[in-house]
C-alpha cells in the first residue's frame, strides 16, 4: 500500500521504528490490514529471528 513512513522513537523498546500512515479510505485500510497480516506471518515464520 502507499502511505507515508515516519521514523519514530519507541520509548519502551528504546529504539527507532518505522510507522506507516495510510489514508483513512476503506480500500487503503483494507490493503493495509492485508499487509499487516503478511508481515505478521513472515515474522512468525522467520527462522533467523531477525
Amino acid at each position: 500500500t502507499f502511505g507515508r513512513v515516519l521514523e519514530c522513537w519507541d520509548r519502551e523498546a528504546r529504539e527507532y521504528v518505522a510507522i506507516k500512515v495510510v489514508r483513512s479510505i476503506r480500500k487503503y485500510r483494507d490493503a493495509a490490514m492485508v499487509e499487516i497480516d503478511v508481515l505478521n506471518r513472515l515474522t512468525k515464520n522467520d527462522i533467523t529471528g531477525l
